[in-house]
C-alpha cells in the first residue's frame, strides 16, 4: 500500500525534476507511513527523495512507538534534552541536515514552509491523489460507516426529551468505543433551538419537544465515518416534519444525481434549487459535505464554487440542511462512495 503511494510521489519529482518532497501535514503523513493510526501521526515529518530511500523525522516523545509502528524504518530524532541520543534539537534542524546529506535543493512542499538553502515551491499533489481511495481505504472507510450505522440506530433507542444533550452524547459515545478506535470529532446533539445552528457545544439543557440533530462518526483502523441524523423527541410540530420532508427530498435527489464525470458544483447546486422552491434557500448556510478518509475534512469539497468533476475512488459526504433562527434545524448527512455505481456507505434509516 505505503509503495505505491511512494511511487507516485517518486514518479512526480522525476517528471518535474525535482529532488525531494517534504510532508508535514498530518494527514498526508499518515497516508505515507502510518495510516492506521487515528487522528495523531507517529512522525512530524517525512522527506521523499526523488532516489534513495525515504526518511521519517520524529521527536523523541514519539521515537519508540514510531520505530516500531511507522512504515519508514529510516528514522531521524529531534530532542532537546540531554540524555537521548538524537539527530538534532528541533524538527527544523534535522530537516535541514537531512536534506543537506541528500543534496536536495529544489524542493516540493504539502505545507507552506522557507527551508533555508533550497527552493521549496508548494503543491498539492498529495492532497489530490488521496481523493482516489484504493480498496484497502474502502474496507476501513465502509466499516468506520457501519459503526456509525449502529450509533444512529442505538439514538433511536436512546433519545428522550427529559435527558440533555450531554447524557446523549455520552451514553451514545460510550456505545461507539465499544467498536471503535475514537470518535473522528466531538458529538453534536443540538436539541430545540439550538439545532438551528449549524454548530453546536453540547450543553446540560434538556431535549424537550422537537428536532435533535446528531452529528457523529468514529475512526477504525486510521480511517473515519460522518453521519448526521436529526430525530423527533417528544412532540414535533407539522412545520418540522415538513421542513425534514424537504431536507431528505433534496439529500436523496442529490445522491441520485451523483455520477463520475459530473460537476461538483452541481450537487450542492441542485440542493439549493429545491430548497429554493420551497422557499428555504436562504437557510442553507453551508457548502452540502466534504471528502472523508483519514481526515473528517479532506478534499473534494462539495460546494456551488468548487471547480472539479466527481471521480472514481472520491468518498464524500451529502449533508443538506435547514436552518431556522429561534426555531428549529434539520440537517441528514450520508457517506457516499463512486465506485462501478454509486454506493451510499451509511444506511442508518432516515425516514422518520
Amino acid at each position: 500500500m505505503y509503495q505505491k503511494r511512494w511511487g507516485k510521489i517518486k514518479e512526480k519529482l522525476y517528471d518535474e525534476k525535482f529532488d525531494a518532497f517534504v510532508v508535514r501535514n498530518e494527514g498526508n503523513i499518515r497516508y505515507l507511513c502510518c495510516s492506521d493510526v487515528p487522528s495523531f501521526p507517529l512522525v512530524s515529518c517525512v522527506v521523499v527523495p526523488r532516489k534513495g530511500k525515504n526518511i521519517a523525522i520524529a521527536s523523541s516523545l514519539e521515537e519508540f512507538r514510531a520505530r516500531e509502528k511507522c512504515a519508514i524504518k529510516n528514522l531521524k530524532v529531534f530532542c532537546p534534552y540531554p540524555g537521548i541520543k538524537n539527530d538534532g534539537k528541533n524538527l527544523d534542524d534535522v530537516l535541514r541536515n537531512v536534506l543537506k546529506k541528500i543534496n536536495a535543493k529544489k524542493i516540493l512542499t504539502d505545507t507552506k514552509q522557507k527551508i533555508k538553502n533550497a527552493k521549496a515551491k508548494q503543491d498539492d499533489f498529495i492532497f489530490n491523489i488521496r481523493m482516489k481511495k484504493d480498496k484497502e481505504e474502502i474496507k476501513r472507510i465502509r466499516k468506520a460507516c457501519k459503526i456509525a450505522d449502529y450509533g444512529a440506530k442505538i439514538l433511536w433507542e436512546i433519545i428522550d426529551e427529559n435527558k440533555t444533550e450531554t447524557r446523549v452524547a455520552n451514553e451514545l459515545d460510550h456505545a461507539l468505543r465499544q467498536k471503535a478506535q475514537c470518535n473522528s470529532f466531538q458529538t453534536i446533539i443540538a436539541s430545540g433551538k439550538n439545532s438551528s445552528y449549524s454548530h453546536h457545544d453540547n450543553t446540560n439543557k434538556k431535549l424537550g419537544n422537537g428536532m435533535v440533530i446528531c452529528d457523529f462518526g468514529v475512526y477504525y483502523d486510521g480511517y473515519c465515518s460522518d453521519i448526521t441524523r436529526t430525530f423527533p423527541a417528544g412532540n414535533v410540530s407539522e412545520e418540522m416534519i415538513d421542513v425534514y420532508n424537504i431536507v431528505l427530498e433534496a439529500q436523496e435527489k442529490a445522491i441520485k444525481n451523483v455520477r463520475a464525470g459530473k460537476k461538483i458544483s452541481g450537487i450542492d447546486k441542485l440542493i439549493r434549487a429545491i430548497f429554493k422552491e420551497y422557499g428555504y434557500d436562504r437557510y442553507f448556510v453551508h457548502s452540502t459535505g466534504h471528502g472523508i478518509g483519514l481526515e473528517v475534512h479532506e478534499k473534494p469539497r462539495i460546494a456551488c464554487d468548487y471547480n472539479g468533476k466527481i471521480e472514481k475512488g472520491n468518498v464524500f459526504t451529502v449533508e443538506p440542511g435547514i436552518y431556522l433562527p429561534k426555531k428549529f434545524g434539520v440537517r441528514i448527512e450520508d457517506d457516499i462512495f463512486v465506485g462501478k455505481t454509486v454506493e451510499v456507505l451509511t444506511k442508518a434509516k432516515k425516514k422518520l
